[in-house]
């Protein structure tokens, strides 16, 4: 094979490895991804969306 497609396959080895190593970091210090509040705030989101579900006749999980 040619040295361009072994250093495109290394690259993409190297990516995936970074993206996984930062995902196991994240979850061990407790970092959560995404844009959700955490504490007080998530609550009450949380009782805000299930008022919600009640009133428009909804389901609720």
């Amino acid at each position: 094979m040619d040295s361009a497609v072994w250093i495109g396959i290394v690259v993409i080895i190297v990516v995936a490895a970074a993206s996984v190593l930062a995902i196991v970091i994240l979850r061990v210090t407790g970092k959560r991804l995404g844009a959700q509040p955490d504490g007080d705030a998530a609550k009450a989101e949380a009782e805000r969306l299930k008022d919600q579900g009640r009133r428009d006749g909804g389901w609720i999980v």
